[in-house]
């Protein structure tokens, strides 16, 4: 069986949109459950709430990112190409930055502590490494569909 480019676009779309989405949720939810009069957090972390605010803004606009690239990919609009890959790009840095924050003595804790609740709107595109394979697998399509079939350009 082989898959044309066109449905390989539109499935990485429906990836991207569907785990933007719930990562969207996740973070609007950890967002309210923190800045909840309720919440209340040891004071052995000073540097949580700096650390959760940090990584929940970036994070929510790599997901408004992945959002809006994975509805251009699912219409294969070939000018969403880079903004797609940096994106991948960048949450993969993200990632490797906030992990390298928690060896700091000082901050480590508190950043860590904040990952938990953070950065869990981006784990189904950690949980199947999808900023790794899925830009390739996008060029490979755009390159592929260029030689067979026309794709929209804008």
């Amino acid at each position: 069986m082989k898959l044309s480019p066109s449905v390989i676009l539109k499935v990485v779309g429906i990836l991207s949109v569907v785990g933007a989405l719930f990562g969207l949720w996740y973070s609007f939810t950890s967002y309210q459950r923190v800045t909840s009069p309720t919440f209340t957090f040891a004071t052995d972390y000073p540097y949580f709430y700096p650390a959760f605010f940090v990584m929940i803004g970036f994070s929510t606009l790599l997901l408004l990112s992945m959002l809006w690239s994975g509805i251009q990919l699912y219409f294969q609009k070939q000018s969403v190409l880079q903004l797609f890959i940096a994106t991948c790009v960048l949450t993969i840095l993200f990632l490797v930055i906030v992990g390298s924050l928690w060896l700091n003595p000082i901050i480590g804790r508190s950043v860590a502590a904040a990952t938990g609740v953070a950065g869990g709107g981006l784990s189904p595109f950690q949980i199947v490494l999808f900023p790794i394979w899925a830009p390739f697998l996008i060029l490979w399509s755009f390159r592929k569909a260029a030689k067979v079939e026309p794709l929209a350009t804008a």
